[in-house]
């Protein structure tokens, strides 16, 4: 038996398949992201998950808090992110012992949490093959932290309550929670800004009530399991960055939001 490896799917798409390139990218993302001060231990990020190119250096900002932190040795993650293309019940996390991407094989551990045909949380490998969101991550994760391990999971359709409650019981486990969401989706520029404005306030507020109903976001769902942890666990929310399609490309006619959040013990 070899070892069980899920191989990259977006490279070469959503961020360079080329090493040299990847890392340079990477360090030009990071370098120019503004640097913030934390407010306390950080716990939680909410990042944006588009190419590179559009929503890099939005993620950049949240990434950048990580470079001086001190994580234990090797950090253990929870990754958590819609689930774009295939439709389940419930919230998958993948078999796969290893995630590699062009920066090298990052471990997945199993942080003890019931995994079971009935679910809530289903092993399901077809949700995460073509899924993008988990992915793009990894190669921010894998420049600033080096050594880590990560817990992948992608919401299908679920009450956030049931998984917020679930994963709370496992959330000593993890150094720190990432959940990857883009917010709203091909409004125009002005329209977006003021849809988005909504969730800048209340995702960090955690209003949770206000953000089901204003949020427009792919990862609604991962954002709102965060905001029911982040206020069991009594974190403090903050606004880190938000730009949208249209401030990078200049293309103002449909554009995708892109915000980056903090939380903070």
């Amino acid at each position: 038996m070899g070892m069980a490896i899920r191989e990259a799917g977006v490279a070469g798409r959503f961020y360079p398949r080329e090493l040299k390139q990847l890392r340079a990218e990477l360090h030009q993302l990071l370098d120019a992201a503004p640097q913030k001060s934390a407010l306390g231990r950080l716990k939680a990020l909410i990042v944006p998950h588009a190419g590179f190119r559009y929503s890099g250096p939005v993620a950049a900002v949240g990434y950048k808090l990580l470079c001086s932190i001190e994580f234990p040795k090797t950090p253990k993650i929870l990754l958590m992110g819609p689930a774009h293309f295939v439709a389940f019940s419930g919230a998958a996390t993948h078999p796969a012992e290893f995630w590699a991407t062009p920066l090298g094989r990052v471990p997945v551990i199993n942080p003890g949490l019931p995994i079971s045909a009935e679910g809530p949380l289903i092993s399901l490998a077809e949700a995460h093959r073509l899924e993008h969101s988990l992915e793009v991550q990894l190669p921010f994760l894998q420049y600033v932290l080096e050594n880590f391990s990560f817990f992948p999971i992608v919401t299908g359709v679920i009450e956030p309550a049931e998984l917020a409650k679930l994963l709370l019981k496992a959330s000593d486990r993890f150094d720190l929670v990432i959940v990857s969401s883009d917010l709203s989706h091909y409004y125009s520029y002005e329209q977006a800004c003021v849809i988005d404005a909504a969730a800048n306030q209340c995702i960090p507020q955690l209003e949770i009530e206000e953000a089901r109903q204003r949020v427009e976001a792919c990862g609604k769902t991962a954002i709102l399991v965060l905001m029911m942890m982040a206020k069991e666990k009594g974190w403090k929310g903050e606004f880190l960055d938000y730009r949208n399609s249209g401030d990078i490309t200049g293309e103002k006619a449909q554009v995708v939001g892109y915000g980056c959040y903090g939380f903070y013990a």
